[in-house]
């Protein structure tokens, strides 16, 4: 989720609540920490959370094809923005143990442990699909 979706997702939200007192507003924000997110918030997040993993997956498979045992310092910057992006948008619905999940493997690519990060993709692929779909708007 970079900046510039979160920006959107507050417009979403406040256009959702224009009329409402101020204090409405505040309470829709903090209805994302539980149920059904709002339509148009939930597909704003489904689709950076596919575009990032699918962009981690490009990164990850290129550096394996490198044989890269060491990472470019640029390249561990376009993997570390993906999982930050990421983590901020579970933040954001306060999934906090996804949230953990992108620390855990920020941390794990600071240190230079690809083959961590790598491993650990898939489950965050799993548990952060499961998340929005528990997530998902009431039809």
């Amino acid at each position: 989720v970079k900046p510039v979706l979160l920006d959107s997702i507050r417009r979403i939200l406040a256009q959702g609540h224009t009329a409402a007192p101020a204090s409405t507003g505040q309470a829709a924000v903090s209805d994302l920490a539980t149920g059904p997110l709002p339509p148009a918030v939930h597909a704003a997040l489904d689709s950076a959370f596919e575009q990032s993993l699918a962009t981690l997956d490009q990164l990850l498979d290129q550096a394996g094809q490198a044989n890269a045992t060491e990472l470019s310092d640029e390249r561990v910057h376009d993997i570390g923005q993906q999982l930050h992006s990421v983590r901020g948008g579970f933040a954001l619905i306060h999934e906090t143990a996804l949230v953990a999940q992108c620390a855990q493997m920020e941390q794990w690519l600071q240190q230079g442990d690809i083959t961590a990060v790598r491993d650990e993709l898939p489950h965050l692929r799993v548990r952060g699909r499961q998340a929005l779909q528990q997530r998902r708007p009431l039809e």
